[in-house]
């Protein structure tokens, strides 16, 4: 029939897109949006094989509900393969902090603590730009003899194995953070430098 010969024509094209965005690695290659073109086009590809299964079993079975049945099918994978990349998308759009980061980040926050001069850090912040872009911001606050350039090198080395491409370090000075406490009152500055020293990793879990 002619329905059944286009359908075989559409099936040839869909799967020569699809061996196309599988050898380019579009497929899986961590771009989301690479992954959203090569669902769609596998879409395409199942819908070509369903009609072409519909036809077939109507034309030799006489099974009308093959038609329905296909289509139901065809919905319930196409929904499936597409729960991974909405998954990603969603830890992209809430900030949220990938697992790979969560199970090196306490050791890793560690190593920031037992630095020379390092007296404490805050608002530890890492998140998923992308699927394979990590963020994060981080601040130090350093005793008044430490070097900040060595403290700086120090952080990013510590921070280095949890896989942040980009990583946004703000060190400050004690004396720096008394002053600016002083400002706005003492106790301020006391209660600032006191939730440093008390820093835990429920801070970076609720990121």
């Amino acid at each position: 029939s002619l329905s059944l010969s286009l359908s075989y024509a559409c099936l040839k094209t869909e799967l020569l897109r699809s061996v196309f965005f599988f050898e380019i690695g579009l497929c899986g290659g961590g771009n989301a949006n690479m992954q959203g073109v090569f669902l769609h086009v596998m879409a395409d590809t199942l819908g070509s094989v369903g009609v072409i299964i519909s036809a077939l079993c109507i034309k030799y079975f006489d099974l009308m509900r093959a038609d329905p049945v296909c289509s139901l099918m065809i919905s319930i994978l196409i929904f499936l393969s597409t729960i991974p990349l909405l998954q990603q998308s969603s830890r992209a759009l809430l900030l949220r902090s990938p697992d790979s980061v969560m199970e090196v980040l306490p050791a890793a926050l560690a190593q920031v603590r037992a630095i020379d001069g390092v007296l404490g850090y805050q608002d530890p912040h890492f998140w998923e730009h992308t699927s394979s872009t990590t963020c994060g911001t981080i601040h130090i606050v350093i005793s008044p003899t430490a070097y900040e350039q060595r403290t700086l090198q120090a952080v990013t080395q510590a921070l280095h194995h949890c896989h942040i491409q980009q990583l946004a370090i703000q060190i400050e000075s004690e004396t720096s953070v008394r002053k600016r406490g002083s400002m706005n009152g003492t106790s301020h500055a006391a209660l600032y430098l006191s939730n440093l020293y008390e820093t835990e990793l429920r801070e970076v879990k609720s990121v």
